[in-house]
C-alpha cells in the first residue's frame, strides 16, 4: 500500500530551505516523554527541492503518533515544535515546488536601522525571543567578531522551566549560529511564530506573564514576516528586488522580509560611526569608505563657502536629492565648531583634540558575504529604542549645530552688522501688535541682497539654518510618531521589558521615557534662536509635541491617555493599560532601585534627564511674509468691484470669442430686473432649451418682450440659463417677465474656460478683501487715530461692494441682498440720454465704486504727506503717484470714463468748450486705461519702496549687503547737487560719504545711527504714578522707545526741549488761526525707565507758570485789537486739524525733542584679538516724529 494512502502508517517528515553548513547542528527528533525515540535523517526525498527534507525512518499510525513531541535540538538543546498529541499524519508531498507539512525556513533576522523602518542592517548586540503557540521556545544572545556577520546563541530554555529559581540573566550553552531555522508550517498549518528583539535579557517573571497573557505576546512580539508564497518566490530567484525598490521609493514594499542575496554590501555595525553620518543605511552601505570622504569633502567645500567674507564667492555643486539626508549635523557642527574655535578668545578656545573630526573608517568586505548564494531569508526586526535613541542625537546634534551657526555670526567683519539687521528687520510685528517700520518684506522690498549665496544670507547662516531646522522638524515628527505608536513591538510595548526587575535594571524604561519627554518638552519650541516668526511658523513639530504631552500628562482630560501614562500614574489616572497592573507605577521599587543608584553611582551609569534649552519666548503674533505684501497689493487694487465688472470681462470674452459659430436668438422667462447685470455683461452663457438640447451663447444684445411678442415664436424657448458664477438667470416657465436674448455660439470649452478663470479671479479678490477688512480692523483695535479708522472704513465699503456684486451674479435672492442690489441699481441720472450714454455709472453702484476707490487715493495721499513731512522725499513722490493712479483707475473703472466719452460723442452738453472738456477727460476705451493705471500703481508702490532714504534704508541699500552698492558714487553726486538748499539732503550725503570708505567696525556704528530711531508720543502722567508719584506734578509726559538702549551700554541723556505755546486768535475772517505766544526750552523735570522694557523711558515736563497768563489781548467788547491783528497776522498759524479745540479755546504746546546723542559704549568682536572690545563712542539717534502736538486747556489737563 502506497505510503500516502489514507489508511497506510506515514513517516514523519520536514523541510528546510536551503543548504548550509548550520544544517548539520540542527537536528530534529521525536521523542516519546522524555526519551529520544529517533532522529529524522535526510532520505531521497529531498532530490529538486529548496534544501534537505529529513524524514523518520520509521512510519506510524495516526494513533501512534498521540505520545510523540517532534523536538528540535541544538547540541543538548531541545526546542520543542509540536508537542504530544499535536502530531498528525502528512505524508509526502510529491509535487517539486510545493512544501512539505512542515517547513522550517533558514532566516536571518535583521534590525530595521531607520525609524521610517525601510532599510535594514546587521542585528547589533543584544537578545531574539521566539514564541510559538504562545509560548518562548528560544532565547538567543547576538554576538560577533569584527568585520563579520554576528552569531546567535541559544539558551536551554527547556532546562531552566524545570528549575524553581530561573536567573535574571541565564547562560547561553548552545552552539554559534550564522542563521535560524524557523518553523513556517507545522502540520500543514502556518507556524503561529512571533518573534522580538530586546538590548537586555528579560526578566523570567517578564516570560511568565507574556506567555500567561496571550494578548501581551501579540503587542510585545512582531509575527514572523515570511509566508509560503513569498518564501517560494525569493528562493526561486525570479522575484524583483524589492528591498532596493523599497528604499528607492520610500515606501515600504517588504513587509519585513527579503532575499538576503537582494540587500547590498554591509559593513558590521558601529553606532558612533552611524550617528555621526545622520543616516544609518549610508554608512552601512558604504563598505570601501568612499562615500564618507565625499561626504566630508562636500561639508568641507560648503563650509568653504558659508563662511567666506568675498561678494562673489559661488557655491560649490550640491546635489539636491540626497542632501538632507545627507546633512550630517554632527560632521557639519564639528567643521563649524573647528572654524569657531580659530576665532574664539583665548580663554574660550577648545582643546583642538576634542574637536577634531572623527577618522574615516577603513574600508571592509561585505560582512554578509559568507552567507549569500545560499537561498536565505531575511526577517527585519523592529528596534525602537534605537531609532528613538537616534532620533534624539540627530535633534541634538542639530540644536549644537544652529547654536554654533549662531555664535559663528559674530567672527566675520560684518557679522554684527549682519545680527542688527536679522534681529530687528525681519519681524513684520512687534510685540505688543505694532507694525514693525524697519520691516524688510522679502517679497516687495529688494533694497537688501537676500539670495541664497549673497554675502548677507552667508552671514546669517540662512541656508545652513533653514536645512536644520527642517531636519530637527522631520526629526521630532518622527519622534511623535514613534512615542505614540502603539502597534506590535512599538517603544511603548519595549519598555515594558524592564518594568518587573527588582534591582537597578527597574530604572531603564524611567531613563528611556526622560530622555523622550525632555526631547518633546524641547520640541515645543523653535530651536533656531535666529529664527524669524515666518520661519518658526512654518514648523510643525511643535503642535505635535504639544499633544502628545498633553495626552501623556492629562493635560486637557481627567485622566492620561497615552501608553506610557501607567508607568508615571497610578492606574486609576490612566484610561488605557493594556499592560495590566503588573506593569504598572511601583513607587517602592523605584525608590529601591534609586538608592542603589546612589549607592552603586560608581559602578552604574545611569542616564538622567537634562533641560536642552530654555523655552524661547516668541511673539504673541505671528504674520507670514504674504501679509504686508497683499496690504500693499490691496491698497493698489483698489476698486475691485470695477476691475470685475469691466475688466476681467472684457478679457475673458477674448477666449470666449475666439471660435464663435452662427447668431442665436433665444427667449428667456425670468423675474430678474438687471438681466444684463445677472448674464453678467456678455460673458457666455449656458442654456438649455425646451428640447434638452444644451447651447453657449455669447450675449450681444438684451430686450424686453411683452406677452404678445413672446408668443410670437421667433426665438428659441430656454427652459434654463446660468451664468458662469452658475447663477440662473431663467428662474422658471411662469415667470412673468420675458426677455429676448442675441448672440453668437461659442463652444463649451471657451465657456469652462472663462467660468475657470472668472471664478479664480472672484475668489482671489474675496480672499484680498477680506485679508483686508481683517488687518485695517487689528489696526484700529491696537492704534485708535483717524488714519486707521479710514481704513476700516475703506475696507469695509470695498467688502461689502464686492459681496453685493457677488451675491448678485450669482442671483442670491436672500431678502436683504435683493434690496441692496436694487437700491446700488437705482439710476442717479432720469435724463433718458445721459442714461444711456453714463450706463452702470450712473447708478448708486457706479457712483459708490468711484467713492471708494477715490477714498483709498485719498489715504494714500495721506501717507505720502506723511513721508514727505518725515524728509522722505523721494518716497513721498512715487507714493503720490499710486495715490493718482489709483484714483484715475477707479475713474476708469467705474465707468465714469467712458460715460464721459459716450456724452462727448452725443453732444449732451451743448456748451462747446464743455462738451471739449468731457471729451478730454472721457475714454472711449476704459480697460486699457483701467490696466495701465493699476500698472502704475503697483510700480510706484514698489518704488516708494525702494525709494526710501532715510538711513536706515540707505545703509541697507548702500552698505555692504545692498543691491546698490554700485550706485553709491552717482548717489553721492545727486545728494551734492540738492545739499546746497536742503540740511537734509545735505545730512544723507554726510552719512552715506562716511560710508563709502567705512570699516566695517564703522559700518556698524553707522547702521546703528540709521537703525535705532527714537520714537516720542505723549501720555498721560497720571498713568506713570506707578513708575514714580513725582508725575503728578509734570504737565506733560513723553514715552521714548529706543531699540538702541538694548544693545551695549547707550545712554540717552535728555536734558531739555525745545517747546513753544500757541493760543487760538477768536477772529472771524480767519478760523482756526493760532498766534505764537512763546517759544523757549525746557528742562525735562523727571526721566524714568520702564522697569519691564530697557528701550523705553518716561520724560516728565513741568510748563513754565508764566505761560499761563499769556493770551490773545482783547478789548473790552471781547474783541481783538485790529492793530494787533494786522501787526501778527503773518505769525498766525492755520491748524485746520484741531477745530473742535480751536472753538473750546484751548492752547496749543508743540514739544521738539531734536536728534538725540547717545553716549557710552557697544560691544565688538575684534577678530585680531580675538576679544570683545568695548567701543566708546557717539551715536545720533534720528527723532520721530520731530514735533509732538499737545493740546492744553489752561486748566492743567491735556486733551
Amino acid at each position: 500500500m502506497s505510503q500516502n494512502h489514507a489508511c497506510s502508517p506515514k513517516a514523519i517528515y520536514v523541510e528546510i530551505t536551503g543548504r548550509h553548513t548550520d544544517n548539520d547542528q540542527n537536528e530534529y527528533w521525536l521523542y516519546q516523554g522524555d526519551s529520544a525515540e529517533e532522529c529524522l535523517a535526510e532520505g531521497d526525498a529531498s532530490e529538486g527541492r529548496y534544501g534537505p527534507i529529513v524524514e523518520t525512518q520509521q512510519t506510524y499510525l495516526e494513533e501512534e503518533l498521540a505520545s510523540y513531541r517532534l523536538i528540535q535540538k541544538l547540541g543538548d538543546i531541545e526546542i520543542p515544535l509540536l508537542q504530544v498529541e499535536d502530531i498528525s499524519q502528512c505524508g509526502l508531498i510529491p509535487k517539486k515546488r510545493s512544501f512539505q507539512h512542515n517547513l522550517m525556513v533558514s532566516t536571518l533576522p535583521m534590525l530595521y536601522i531607520d525609524h521610517q523602518e525601510l532599510a535594514a542592517g546587521p542585528c547589533r548586540g543584544g537578545f531574539i525571543y521566539v514564541f510559538l503557540d504562545n509560548r518562548l521556545i528560544r532565547e538567543l544572545v547576538i554576538s560577533g567578531e569584527p568585520n563579520q556577520a554576528p552569531k546567535f546563541t541559544d539558551s536551554d530554555i527547556a532546562t531552566y522551566r524545570q528549575q524553581d529559581d530561573v536567573p535574571t540573566v541565564r547562560d547561553f550553552t548552545g552552539p554559534a549560529l550564522a542563521h535560524l531555522h524557523l518553523p513556517l508550517r507545522l502540520n500543514g498549518e502556518t507556524a503561529n511564530v512571533r518573534l522580538a528583539f530586546s538590548d537586555h535579557p528579560w526578566p523570567w517573571a517578564h516570560i511568565e506573564q507574556l506567555e500567561a497573557n496571550p494578548t501581551l505576546i501579540n503587542q510585545r512580539c512582531q509575527p514572523l514576516a515570511l509566508n509560503e508564497s513569498s518564501v517560494s518566490a525569493m528562493l526561486q530567484g525570479n522575484m524583483r528586488n524589492m528591498y532596493t525598490h523599497s528604499v528607492e521609493v520610500n515606501r515600504d514594499e517588504c513587509a519585513g522580509k527579503a532575499a538576503l542575496d537582494w540587500l547590498p554590501s554591509m559593513r558590521p555595525r558601529d553606532v558612533m560611526y552611524e550617528q555621526a553620518w545622520g543616516s544609518a543605511r549610508d554608512y552601512l552601505e558604504d563598505t570601501s569608505a568612499t562615500g564618507w570622504n565625499t561626504l566630508v569633502e562636500q561639508l568641507q567645500a560648503e563650509r568653504e563657502f558659508f563662511e567666506s567674507d568675498d561678494q562673489q564667492a559661488v557655491a560649490p555643486d550640491i546635489d539636491t536629492q540626497t542632501r538632507q539626508r545627507h546633512f550630517s549635523p554632527a560632521l557639519r557642527s564639528c567643521l563649524v565648531q573647528q572654524w569657531n574655535n580659530d576665532y574664539r578668545a583665548d580663554d574660550e578656545r577648545a582643546d583642538d583634540a576634542s574637536l577634531a573630526m572623527l577618522p574615516a573608517p577603513e574600508g571592509t568586505d561585505d560582512c554578509l558575504a559568507a552567507l549569500r548564494e545560499q537561498q536565505l531569508c531575511a526577517v527585519f526586526l523592529r528596534d525602537p529604542k534605537q531609532a528613538i535613541d537616534y532620533l534624539i542625537e540627530d535633534i541634538q546634534a542639530g540644536q549644537e549645530l544652529l547654536w554654533v551657526l549662531s555664535e559663528g555670526m559674530k567672527y566675520h567683519p560684518h557679522g554684527k552688522s549682519a545680527e542688527l539687521i536679522h534681529a530687528n528687520c525681519f519681524m513684520p510685528y512687534g510685540p505688543e501688535g505694532e507694525e514693525n517700520p524697519l520691516y524688510l518684506d522679502t517679497w516687495y522690498d529688494t533694497r537688501l541682497e537676500r539670495s541664497r549665496e549673497s554675502l548677507f544670507s552667508r552671514l546669517i547662516k540662512e541656508e545652513e539654518r533653514r536645512l536644520a531646522r527642517l531636519r530637527i522638524d522631520e526629526r521630532l515628527s518622527a519622534l511623535v510618531k514613534l512615542f505614540n505608536d502603539t502597534s506590535p513591538g512599538a517603544f511603548c510595548h519595549t519598555l515594558r521589558d524592564a518594568m518587573l526587575f527588582d534591582d537597578i535594571n527597574h530604572l531603564e524604561p524611567y531613563a528611556l521615557l526622560a530622555r523622550c519627554i525632555e526631547t518633546l518638552q524641547t520640541g515645543l519650541n523653535c530651536l533656531d534662536l535666529k529664527a524669524t516668526p515666518e520661519e518658526a511658523k512654518t514648523l510643525q513639530a511643535p503642535a505635535k509635541c504639544r499633544q502628545t504631552l498633553e495626552t501623556l500628562f492629562a493635560a486637557t482630560q481627567r485622566r492620561a491617555g497615552h501608553a506610557c501614562s501607567p508607568l508615571l500614574f497610578a492606574n486609576e489616572n490612566c484610561s488605557t493599560n493594556v499592560w495590566g497592573s503588573p506593569y504598572g507605577r511601583n513607587l517602592d521599587v523605584l525608590q529601591v532601585a534609586a538608592q542603589n543608584v546612589k549607592d552603586q553611582q560608581d559602578q552604574v551609569a545611569t542616564p538622567t534627564g537634562e533641560q536642552l534649552i530654555a523655552w524661547q519666548q516668541r511673539l504673541d503674533k505671528e504674520v507670514g511674509e504674504l501679509g504686508p505684501a497683499m496690504s500693499r497689493a490691496r491698497m493698489a487694487l483698489n476698486g475691485t468691484d470695477a476691475v470685475a465688472s469691466s475688466i476681467v470681462p472684457t478679457l475673458l470674452n477674448a477666449v470666449s470669442g475666439l471660435k464663435l459659430g452662427e447668431t442665436m436668438t433665444l427667449t428667456l422667462a425670468t423675474d430678474i430686473g438687471d438681466l444684463k447685470g445677472a448674464l453678467m455683461g456678455g460673458l457666455p452663457i449656458e442654456v438649455v432649451d425646451a428640447d434638452g438640447a444644451v447651447h453657449w451663447l455669447l450675449p450681444s444684445q438684451f430686450k424686453p418682450l411683452t406677452e404678445e411678442m413672446a408668443q410670437g415664436g421667433i426665438a428659441l424657448q430656454a427652459a434654463s440659463a446660468r451664468n458662469v458664477l452658475g447663477g440662473d438667470v431663467a428662474s422658471s416657465p411662469a415667470a412673468t417677465g420675458r426677455a429676448q436674448v442675441t448672440g453668437q455660439v461659442t463652444s463649451e470649452q471657451a465657456f469652462r474656460w472663462t467660468q475657470t478663470g472668472y471664478i479664480g479671479l472672484w475668489s482671489g479678490l474675496v480672499v484680498l478683501e477680506a485679508y483686508n477688512l481683517v488687518v485695517s480692523g487689528d489696526a484700529v483695535d491696537k492704534d485708535f487715530g483717524a488714519r486707521s479708522v479710514g481704513g476700516v472704513i475703506s475696507a469695509a465699503l470695498d467688502a461689502s461692494l464686492l459681496t453685493l456684486q457677488g451675491l448678485k451674479l450669482t442671483n442670491v435672492r436672500w431678502g436683504w441682498a435683493v434690496q441692496a442690489n436694487e437700491f446700488l441699481d437705482i439710476r442717479l441720472i432720469k435724463n433718458s440720454g445721459w442714461q444711456e450714454a453714463m450706463g452702470e455709472a450712473g447708478q448708486v453702484r457706479g457712483f459708490m465704486t468711484l467713492s471708494a476707490g477715490l477714498f483709498t487715493a485719498s489715504l494714500v495721499a495721506i501717507d505720502a504727506y506723511q513721508l514727505y513731512q518725515q524728509g522722505l522725499r523721494d518716497s513721498a513722490k512715487w507714493t503720490a503717484g499710486a495715490s493718482g493712479a489709483i484714483g484715475v483707475g477707479s475713474y476708469v473703472g467705474s465707468g465714469y470714463g467712458q460715460g464721459m466719452a459716450n456724452a462727448a460723442r452725443m453732444n449732451l452738453v451743448r456748451n462747446r468748450f464743455l462738451n471739449g472738456l468731457l471729451g478730454l477727460v472721457g475714454t472711449p476705451r476704459p480697460v486699457p486705461v483701467m490696466l495701465v493705471s493699476l500698472g502704475v500703481a503697483l510700480v510706484c508702490q514698489y518704488m516708494a519702496i525702494k525709494a526710501r532714504d532715510d538711513r536706515f534704508s540707505l545703509w541697507v541699500r548702500y552698505g555692504p549687503f545692498g543691491n546698490h552698492q554700485d550706485e553709491l558714487a552717482g548717489k553721492l553726486l545727486d545728494l551734492a547737487e540738492e545739499a546746497e538748499d536742503d540740511a537734509r539732503q545735505m545730512d544723507k550725503h554726510d552719512y552715506l560719504q562716511g560710508l563709502q570708505t567705512a570699516s566695517p567696525k564703522d559700518a556698524y556704528f553707522q547702521l546703528l545711527q540709521g537703525l535705532f530711531q527714537a520714537r516720542f508720543e505723549l501720555v498721560a502722567p497720571q498713568g506713570l504714578v506707578p513708575i514714580d508719584s513725582d508725575f503728578l506734578d509734570c504737565d506733560i509726559a513723553i514715552r521714548m522707545t529706543c531699540p538702541g538702549l538694548r544693545y551695549g551700554e547707550f545712554q540717552l541723556p535728555i536734558t531739555q526741549v525745545e517747546a513753544d505755546c500757541s493760543a487760538p486768535v477768536p477772529d472771524r475772517r480767519h478760523t482756526y488761526q493760532y498766534a505764537p505766544m512763546d517759544r523757549r526750552r525746557l528742562l525735562v523735570g523727571l526721566s524714568r525707565q520702564d522697569p519691564e522694557d530697557p528701550t523705553v523711558r518716561y520724560l516728565g515736563i513741568r510748563l513754565p507758570r508764566e505761560w499761563r497768563r499769556l493770551g490773545v489781548p482783547t478789548t473790552g467788547l471781547g474783541d481783538v485789537p485790529a492793530k494787533w491783528l494786522a501787526a501778527s497776522h503773518h505769525r498766525f498759524q492755520h491748524e485746520p486739524d484741531y477745530q473742535r479745540e480751536y472753538h473750546q479755546g484751548s492752547y496749543l504746546v508743540r514739544i521738539s525733542p531734536g536728534d538725540i546723542e547717545g553716549q557710552g559704549s557697544v560691544e565688538y568682536w575684534d577678530p585680531v584679538e580675538r576679544q570683545h572690545r568695548k567701543l566708546e563712542d557717539s551715536v545720533s539717534f534720528a527723532a520721530q516724529p520731530s514735533t509732538l502736538t499737545w493740546v492744553w486747556n489752561k486748566q492743567g489737563a491735556g486733551l
